[in-house]
């Protein structure tokens, strides 16, 4: 009878550990991107202050607080912004149009600082769909509308079938806007900047 022994060798225990980060102080984000906009009466608003909106956008998104103050000091909180705004710039100037009907000469180009558009139906247009907000030349800003958005590359897009000087806004319109004028969409993350009645008229 013969034996052989045989020594069990197991591999060395290793001890898994994560990569080392490297201390760059944190992240370093600057200021919000702040946008007031005075607005008429949108349908479903009676209050008058209500006609002062606010966006709001930053990256990395945290929601920003709202405070007025007639002077450097005892600011009272008014609100939060709770969601980012979708904003950008007009990538080429755009002229007046008509009211009343599809404005089908004129294409609005856009670049945004992030966000995406897209396209509704004509039933959802008519009923308010799609709104955006465009600063024009005078400094009043247009209520515009689209029918369709197409990205046509990263972060620009164009936007066609247009419905223009919405909501009592046709004399900013005929002003016309200039290239990388303003442009926000009209949407929950565009909200009342907490004016009161009071405060109409008044330095803030």
């Amino acid at each position: 009878i013969e034996a052989l022994s045989i020594v069990a060798v197991y591999p060395p225990v290793v001890q898994a550990r994560l990569p080392e980060l490297d201390d760059d102080g944190g992240a370093v984000i600057g200021p919000p991107l702040l946008r007031l906009i005075d607005l008429p009466l949108l349908p479903g608003e009676s209050a008058a202050a209500g006609g002062l909106k606010i966006a709001v956008w930053t990256k990395p998104w945290r929601s920003q607080a709202i405070f007025l103050s007639p002077s450097s000091n005892g600011f009272a909180q008014r609100g939060t912004v709770t969601a980012p705004a979708t904003v950008g710039v007009l990538v080429n100037a755009l002229d007046a149009g008509e009211t009343g009907r599809f404005d089908r000469k004129n294409v609005l180009t856009v670049r945004l600082l992030g966000g995406e558009l897209a396209g509704q139906p004509d039933a959802q247009i008519l009923n308010g769909g799609n709104s955006a907000l465009v600063k024009c030349v005078s400094g009043g800003w247009e209520i515009i509308q689209f029918q369709e958005a197409v990205e046509v590359s990263a972060g620009v897009w164009q936007l066609f079938g247009l419905l223009r000087g919405q909501l009592g806004t046709e004399d900013a319109m005929l002003a016309g806007a200039a290239a990388r004028a303003d442009f926000v969409l009209l949407n929950s993350a565009v909200s009342a900047a907490g004016l009161n009645a009071s405060e109409i008229g008044i330095e803030l």
